[in-house]
């Protein structure tokens, strides 16, 4: 299932940027989190089919993901605002692009680093 992209909050004032994640509203447990940034220029990342369940939310900057279904068409989503969030079910193929350096985003997962996907939940 391909999730839209969802707006978070955000706070701005003259001390800067706050961009909370609410663990409680997730739909999963997050085992692990981990921040992907550009440092000079585009930056292109996945490749990949996910072995979890991730939520990425934009912190800096722009991000274009596109998301592939097993058989499906690719799905593009624009995170364009600090605090926009998208949810990746596992086995959705994912490719992504930091669009300028400096483009940040934070993925919480369901797995910690290695471990597959079981949706049975049966090894958690």
């Amino acid at each position: 299932m391909i999730h839209p992209v969802e707006r978070g909050s955000v706070h701005d004032d003259d001390r800067g940027r706050l961009v909370p994640v609410e663990f409680d509203g997730l739909p999963f447990r997050v085992r692990r989190a981990f921040v992907v940034m550009a440092m000079s220029g585009a930056a292109r990342r996945g490749g990949h089919r996910a072995d979890c369940v991730e939520l990425m939310v934009l912190v800096s900057g722009t991000v274009t993901v596109t998301l592939t279904e097993a058989g499906g068409t690719p799905v593009d989503h624009a995170l364009r605002r600090p605090g926009d969030r998208l949810l990746i079910e596992a086995h959705v193929m994912v490719d992504y692009v930091l669009e300028t350096g400096g483009s940040s985003v934070l993925v919480l997962a369901d797995r910690p680093f290695g471990v597959r996907y079981d949706p049975s939940g049966e090894g958690e």
